[in-house]
């Protein structure tokens, strides 16, 4: 049934359904559905073919933002210039900016992506800690895509 909902649902209303499960505030989005929840590989094929094939027809100059969190977002591990979890400046009115995309409308925000290093856990809850972060900063609506304990290995396994 999830497969015939996203199948059926085409061109701007399957951005609005895929931002709206995304900005359930925790660790149940878009990434946890398709890669976690559907086991079933032909279904996840179908549905990434049918998220490209419809993202492909509706892009018209949307993009998303994506961004790290240590020492991008906040000093945390690297940068001596600040205290340990000081936001930089100017960082979320820069992050607004490129989110809205250069739209003046509000549907146009909403495509903030954050991706820690911290690896997935079945339970969320390395990304309900990273929301609640988020939101504590006064960055709401932000999807957080963690990655997976083998691609903390490495640089190219990380970026990969």
């Amino acid at each position: 049934m999830v497969r015939d909902v996203f199948l059926g649902t085409k061109g701007a209303d399957l951005t609005k359904l895929k931002k709206a499960i995304d900005h359930g505030g925790d660790y149940r989005d878009l990434q946890q559905l398709v890669f976690h929840d559907i086991d079933d590989p032909k279904i996840r094929r179908q549905l990434l073919e049918h998220f490209k094939k419809e993202g492909a027809a509706v892009a018209g100059g949307r993009m998303k933002v994506l961004s790290d969190i240590d020492d991008t977002f906040y000093v945390n591990f690297k940068d001596n210039r600040y205290p340990k979890k000081t936001i930089y400046p100017g960082v979320k009115a820069f992050y607004t900016e490129l989110d809205k995309g250069g739209a003046a409308e509000e549907e146009a925000s909403g495509d903030l992506m954050f991706l820690p290093a911290r690896p997935y856990d079945r339970g969320g809850l390395s990304e309900h800690h990273t929301h609640e972060m988020l939101k504590n900063a006064g960055v709401h609506d932000a999807t957080v895509l963690s990655g997976d304990i083998p691609h903390l290995i490495n640089h190219e396994l990380r970026a990969d």
